[in-house]
């Protein structure tokens, strides 16, 4: 594994405590203990933290034993989320849990991003800065991902959004294009794409916007910030 896993407990002022790491097993003289969590018998060690050691053959059975053990002690009413860079692995099938992946400076001619896409359940959170324009198959799970956040030097947001179904796409670039993004903004109005997108923020870091032509080229109106403004409603397919 490319990264090992820690579990953390967050509250509700985000203060965060370490629970668990979970590492490959070691050979050391640190005493190991055993302990029965959800069924299968896992060794522990206290080092700086609470560690749960694996076998490189049963790395995901430890995990999901280990989750299974908190959804059932803190229940359903608690949101579990997987936080990863690793996109070589592929993440852990497990119950009642958002998968949020940061993909940065990432070569995809070294790296087979379409397959750990397709091998990896929607994600609900994607931060995504490849080095290349990179092309995902229309019924990627990248597209299915609530949010995307995109950082860009180039003009390539266009094929990361196009055939996004989720519901907030972040996008900050150096250089772009008005013509795509007029395009991408009617495509949405019209109810052509981007059904399930309720917001989208469009930041240009360097180059510059003119606001005149973005905005009547995409027919945006002038709402009093005095009235109610009015619902938009998309055109049935």
């Amino acid at each position: 594994m490319n990264e090992t896993p820690v579990v953390d407990i967050v509250t509700k002022n985000q203060l965060r405590e370490d629970f668990v790491d979970i590492k490959e097993h070691e050979n050391t003289e640190k005493y190991y203990f055993q302990l029965k969590v959800f069924g299968k018998i896992i060794d522990f060690r206290r080092h700086h933290f609470l560690e749960a050691a694996f076998n490189p053959d049963e790395s995901e059975s430890v995990i999901k034993s280990i989750h299974n053990y908190m959804v059932h002690f803190f229940g359903d009413s608690m949101e579990y989320l997987w936080l990863t860079s690793d996109c070589m692995n592929p993440i852990p099938q497990l119950q009642n849990i958002s998968s949020c992946i940061r993909v940065w400076h990432v070569n995809p001619d070294s790296i087979d991003l379409e397959n750990f896409f397709s091998t990896s359940p929607p994600f609900k959170k994607i931060e995504f800065n490849v080095f290349r324009p990179t092309d995902f198959s229309p019924d990627s799970n990248f597209y299915q991902a609530e949010s995307v956040v995109t950082v860009q030097h180039h003009n390539t947001f266009p094929s990361v959004l196009r055939h996004f179904q989720g519901k907030q796409a972040f996008v900050d670039c150096t250089y772009h294009n008005t013509e795509d993004l007029i395009e991408l903004v009617k495509r949405w109005k019209s109810g052509e794409a981007f059904q399930k997108l309720e917001v989208l923020n469009f930041n240009v870091s360097e180059d510059d916007i003119d606001q005149d032509i973005v905005l009547n080229g995409i027919g945006a109106k002038y709402i009093d910030a005095r009235k109610t403004p009015p619902t938009h409603t998309l055109p049935r397919m």
